[in-house]
């Protein structure tokens, strides 16, 4: 990501450049991410009324997923910077009554995820080999 000021004499000034840990998705007809200039709503106790410290930037970028429905949480927001605990974001919580589970709850759990995974998949295959079987031969 590199984010330019364009000044009047067609002359770049690059204000921020660095690399997004995970791709980016845009829509065909853009090349161009959406920003926004918006004030800090930090009180300025000097006698200016503005200054650039009480404006920042604000890109929007819509995270490539793999897969519809999917939600990514980016432990940083460039590379270099700073990492969060992901697992600490509110939304990410395991909430109360499966933290005061055993770990054997857990385990029997996960197993029982996996089998029901395993049950569906092999069902979902065995249906996939039979409209196979059914399906016209074309000759190419």
């Amino acid at each position: 990501v590199t984010i330019v000021s364009e000044s009047g004499n067609d002359q770049e000034i690059v204000l921020f450049t660095g690399l997004l840990p995970r791709p980016i998705h845009l829509n065909q007809d853009e090349d161009e991410v959406e920003f926004e200039i918006e004030n800090s709503g930090i009180a300025n106790n000097d006698d200016v009324s503005e200054s650039c410290f009480d404006r920042f930037v604000s890109i929007t970028m819509t995270k490539a997923v793999p897969m519809q429905g999917l939600v990514l949480w980016w432990d940083c927001p460039i590379i270099g910077f700073p990492k969060i605990d992901v697992s600490s974001i509110k939304d990410r919580k395991v909430s109360s009554d499966a933290k005061s589970s055993s770990s054997k709850d857990d385990n029997n759990s996960n197993i029982a995820k996996k089998e029901a995974f395993q049950k569906a998949w092999d069902e979902a295959h065995e249906m996939f080999r039979e409209k196979m079987k059914k399906k016209e031969k074309q000759t190419i």
